[in-house]
């Protein structure tokens, strides 16, 4: 990767096997295939069971453009770790025993942001209702 530009690096690291000039495709704005710049995906990466096919990385190529190759995680991979937390969540309804729910208000304690998911969806609700202040 030494001898590699910073784009060339970043898709690399993030698993795409590419054959042709990542830079070159990058600065033309996501050139993966048929524009006439010779990037061709040989190896995706898969991330939460998902492949992240040629539209990823161009994407991707895309993103490593606007930030002039300064490496960020692809878009892509974010919103299939998001989509994967939310699937796999306790889902409103779902019974919990007493230690179960100990351990969720423990975990929660230790989040960041314990009061919605990565989607921005409550994952906390009121019990009861407050009358208004005098």
């Amino acid at each position: 990767c030494s001898r590699s530009s910073a784009s060339s690096c970043a898709v690399q690291l993030w698993g795409w096997q590419v054959r042709g000039d990542v830079s070159a495709a990058a600065s033309a704005r996501g050139g993966t295939g048929g524009d006439g710049h010779g990037l061709l995906l040989v190896g995706a990466p898969a991330v939460c069971s998902h492949v992240l096919r040629v539209p990823a990385l161009a994407e991707y190529l895309a993103l490593l453009d606007e930030l002039r190759g300064c490496p960020s995680p692809p878009r892509a991979v974010l919103r299939a770790i998001i989509s994967k937390a939310c699937r796999s969540a306790i889902m409103f309804g779902t019974q919990l025993s007493h230690a179960e729910c100990a351990r969720v208000v423990a975990e929660l304690g230790r989040a960041k942001f314990p009061f919605q998911c990565a989607h921005g969806r409550p994952t906390i609700v009121p019990f009861l209702e407050l009358p208004p202040l005098p």
